[in-house]
C-alpha cells in the first residue's frame, strides 16, 4: 500500500512544483484536482456565481479523485496538488456553509499526510510578478485564506511549511523528512 500526501495552500505557494518534485522523490505519481478532463466544467462552475454549486462541483472532483487515488495506492505513492482541505477552505472563505460532519461520512479517503504550504506577502508578490499573473483578489484575501488553511491542516494533524525562502526541492526535502519521522516511508 502506498503513501498518500496532499499539498494544500494558496495560489503561488509552490504546491504544483513541490508536488511534482515530491512525487519523484518518493517514487510516486503526481495527481491534480480537479483533473484536466474537468477543465470545461470547471470554467462553467467558476463563472456561474453560485457559491454552493461551485463548491459541490469541486467536492465532486475530490470524490472522484479519492476513488482514483485509492486505486493508485494499491501499487504506488500518490502526491496530490489540492484536495479536500483546499476545497473546503476556499469555499468557506467565499461564504459557503461547509458541513464537515457529513463530509467525513462521504467515504473520501484521508491522506497519510496533509501539508499546507504558506508564503509571506513579499514572496507572494515576487512570484506573482515572475509569473506575470494578476490576482482578482488582493493579498488580504490570500492571507486570510492561508490562516484558514493552516487551521484546518493542523486540525487534521498535518504540517505547515512556509515556502517564502525555499525552492521546491527544499520544500520537498522537508516533507520527505516529515514522512520519515512519521515512519510513513
Amino acid at each position: 500500500m502506498g503513501v498518500f500526501v496532499a499539498l494544500e495552500g494558496i495560489d503561488l505557494s509552490g504546491k504544483t512544483t513541490t508536488a511534482k518534485v515530491l512525487a519523484e522523490r518518493i517514487g510516486g505519481v503526481y495527481y491534480k484536482t480537479p483533473s484536466e478532463e474537468m477543465a470545461e466544467a470547471r470554467k462553467i462552475f467558476n463563472e456561474c456565481g453560485v457559491g454552493m454549486a461551485k463548491y459541490l462541483f469541486y467536492l465532486s472532483t475530490v470524490a472522484i479523485a479519492s476513488y482514483e487515488i485509492e486505486e493508485l495506492l494499491k501499487t504506488t505513492n500518490v502526491v496530490v496538488d489540492r484536495y479536500l482541505i483546499s476545497t473546503m477552505c476556499y469555499h468557506y472563505q467565499e461564504g459557503v456553509k461547509i458541513d464537515t460532519v457529513n463530509i467525513n461520512k462521504m467515504g473520501i479517503i484521508d491522506p497519510h499526510l496533509n501539508v499546507c504550504l504558506t508564503v509571506n506577502r513579499r514572496s507572494w508578490e515576487v512570484r506573482q510578478k515572475e509569473r506575470q499573473e494578476e490576482s482578482d483578489k488582493g493579498w488580504l484575501y490570500w492571507y486570510d485564506l492561508s490562516r484558514v488553511l493552516k487551521s484546518f491542516t493542523r486540525g487534521k494533524k498535518g504540517v505547515v511549511i512556509n515556502t517564502s525562502n525555499k525552492i521546491s526541492e527544499e520544500t520537498a526535502d522537508c516533507i520527505v523528512s516529515e514522512l520519515q519521522a512519521r515512519k510513513l516511508i
